[in-house]
């Protein structure tokens, strides 16, 4: 590194947000910049990208990807198909909360989201959710959200103040 005097700068192409979430899958690589409008295909084998889009909204979150689909977090789940133009499918409206403060994980054919002291699934066909798949637990799900994480068969969901181990809910 080269010029440490304050003011100088370091050209990069780096995103100084981070890199966002990444996913692998099936030898591809996915990852959606902080605060950047591009997602990212990337052969994890040769480092080529396969595809990107650069049209999605900055702040939204990777949340899962399928063989039709993209689905993204941002105040609301959106799915967007894969191939062709990236056009966005559905959307939900403003019903998840911050992606900043809420966490989304794809399962299946189903998307669980940890918002408002409340685990809910939702279909990702048509982005919705019933009231009889919502999971409310106030004394062990925190006030905003979280982080969804999967080992084994269990969802592990990480708030400010505390880590909790789930079984999966039911994903039929």
């Amino acid at each position: 590194f080269r010029g440490n005097r304050l003011g100088d700068k370091l050209n990069t192409m780096a995103n100084a947000n981070g890199s966002g979430r990444l996913l692998l899958q099936d030898g591809t690589l996915y990852a959606k910049e902080h605060y950047s409008k591009a997602l990212y295909a990337i052969d994890a084998a040769s480092g080529e990208v396969n595809w990107f889009v650069d049209k999605l909204k900055p702040d939204a979150k990777l949340i899962g990807i399928n063989d039709e689909r993209f689905i993204l977090m941002d105040r609301g789940l959106l799915s967007y198909e894969v191939d062709g133009e990236h056009d966005l499918i559905t959307k939900n409206g403003n019903d998840t909360g911050s992606p900043d403060e809420a966490g989304a994980i794809l399962l299946g054919e189903h998307i669980l989201l940890y918002a408002n002291r409340e685990l809910r699934k939702f279909d990702t066909e048509n982005l919705d959710h019933s009231k009889k798949d919502r999971y409310e637990n106030t004394e062990h799900l925190g006030p905003k959200g979280g982080h969804l994480y999967v080992f084994g068969d269990l969802l592990i969901a990480i708030d400010t103040s505390q880590i909790t181990a789930f079984k999966i809910p039911d994903n039929n």
